[in-house]
């Protein structure tokens, strides 16, 4: 005798047709895959697979009661009835969101093949108690606001979930990342959120938006590209614009006008190369220089508590190949710990990322606008270069295919053994000129170092033994000096050259001793 129970004839899962959905892509089938999710819930099936092509106009609510749960979709449509995109486009309806049960929710199983937000919905939306420890995955997403937002809506901790896809292309927003509002007794964080998703592009005002409380993120697979073209990178020049406003903060979600265009910031300022910076949105694709903005122009919200002036636009371009694929604000905590690793990355801005770690191809340098407190590889066409200087992006190395250019001093057990300039310095005729300083010598053995002189100009060129001594230093003698003379004043080298102009000088010294 065939069953006809419930569980034995779906093999332990619901599907939205046996609550009356039609899946065909024109009925609103938001009611039916409710009515599928919460019996589901309630009677332990824990899992709802649809086949069909299913319209909504209402947000469905998941969860699950601690021993897990999965929704399955084939095809999720938002539908005429859904609700309007809002004037602040970030607290867009979402497709998707956990239901406002008491508790943090995991493991949750969200999979939908294709999600289309018909250009007002977000697709998947932390808010409340929020989920954690999960896995969300979206195929193939179009046409949406924010693909995934875990932004100022959560009460709890909620992070440690894995983000995944095949194309996750022309939303708003890729990923929406940060500290969430507290409830009390608890911190709120969205940390260690982590992405695998393998063509993330041409979002058009930022790819993955990581703000304070996004620590821990891992990006280790996929291609991020082309994202951001209609924001801007605005140089606010070298004062802190926090404490030139008393201490106001701008940050994501206000709104700042020069009078002519508007738009909304998309970070905190960020701090690297001596200047500050903000991401903004643009009124339209500004690549290639195309924006609207206009440096020097005069900047406040809308209130007028916060000024600033827009010392230089910087855009995305093809020809540099930069955009605004990943942007890491992490202002608070003083660290970021994120890993950042893809097959491809076109560009990265940031701030505070202490202790991350960046490894990706690029057609160009990652971190051309970035603020590196932690570890950054980054390979070109012709070089591979890494990064771990605070507020700057220099490389301290650069491997080419016939020489390894170090740019900092060497230490060796603990002693200075390389000393050295990676640019010349300009000495005036007849003037001796402190080069750099050898290191105190607190033991009671004496430092010996061999110290070499080149010059820009042919004929300068010198070599010389030196010893230091506690605080001081002694030419002990001049191997050859051409055009030149060795000087030294305490620990200070100096050089003295009388070729009747100024000249640059290069001035190396290794320890052998």
């Amino acid at each position: 005798m065939m069953s006809t129970t419930l569980e034995e004839n779906t093999g332990y899962f619901l599907s939205p047709e046996m609550f009356g959905a039609v899946g065909d892509g024109v009925h609103d089938d938001s009611d039916a895959i409710q009515k599928a999710i919460d019996h589901a819930r309630v009677n332990k099936y824990r899992k709802v697979v649809g086949k069909g092509n299913y319209l909504i106009n209402k947000t469905l609510l998941i969860g699950s009661d601690g021993n897990g749960f999965a929704l399955h979709l084939q095809s999720l449509i938002v539908g005429e009835q859904f609700p309007a995109l809002p004037e602040k486009w970030w607290d867009a309806t979402p497709a998707i969101a956990p239901h406002q049960s008491a508790g943090s929710q995991n493991n949750i199983d969200l999979r939908v093949e294709y999600f289309n937000g018909a250009n007002k919905a977000t697709w998947f939306r932390n808010w409340g108690n929020g989920i954690t420890a999960s896995r969300l995955y979206c195929g193939s997403m179009k046409n949406f606001i924010i693909g995934y937002r875990c932004y100022k809506d959560t009460q709890r901790v909620t992070g440690m979930n894995d983000l995944a896809g095949c194309s996750w292309y022309g939303g708003y927003l890729g990923a929406l990342i940060g500290t969430g509002d507290k409830v009390p007794g608890f911190t709120t964080v969205a940390e260690c959120h982590s992405f695998d998703i393998q063509w993330f592009a041409s979002n058009k005002y930022g790819g993955v938006i990581l703000l304070s409380g996004a620590q821990y993120t891992n990006i280790y697979k996929g291609t991020y590209d082309y994202n951001g073209k209609f924001s801007v990178w605005m140089n606010l020049g070298a004062n802190n614009p926090d404490t030139e406003n008393n201490g106001k903060v701008i940050g994501f979600g206000d709104t700042i006008s020069d009078g002519v265009v508007t738009g909304t910031v998309l970070t905190e300022p960020s701090y690297h190369q001596g200047n500050y910076y903000i991401l903004v949105t643009d009124t339209q694709n500004a690549l290639d220089g195309q924006s609207t903005w206009t440096a020097g122009k005069p900047l406040s919200n809308q209130d007028g508590s916060w000024k600033a002036t827009a010392d230089k636009i910087i855009t995305c371009t093809t020809t540099e190949a930069r955009y605004f694929d990943v942007v890491a604000n992490i202002r608070t905590g003083g660290f970021g710990k994120c890993i950042i690793e893809p097959e491809y990355i076109g560009g990265l801005v940031g701030h505070n990322l202490f202790t991350s770690q960046y490894r990706a191809a690029s057609a160009t340098s990652i971190n051309d606008t970035s603020n590196y407190r932690g570890l950054g590889v980054a390979s070109t066409a012709d070089r591979l270069e890494m990064t771990a200087t605070s507020h700057s992006n220099t490389p301290f190395i650069s491997a080419y295919k016939d020489e390894t250019q170090v740019r900092t001093h060497l230490r060796l057990f603990n002693q200075s053994k390389l000393l050295g300039l990676n640019k010349s310095v300009n000495v005036p005729n007849n003037s001796p000129t402190w080069i750099f300083s050898l290191g105190a010598n607190t033991s009671a053995t004496i430092a010996m170092w061999k110290v070499y002189v080149t010059s820009t100009t042919t004929g300068i060129s010198g070599e010389a033994n030196v010893t230091v001594r506690g605080n001081e230093a002694f030419i002990t003698n001049v191997v050859y000096a051409s055009n030149m003379q060795f000087k030294v004043d305490g620990l200070k080298l100096l050089v003295h050259q009388s070729t009747g102009a100024s000249r640059n000088i290069f001035m190396n010294a290794i320890r052998v001793a």
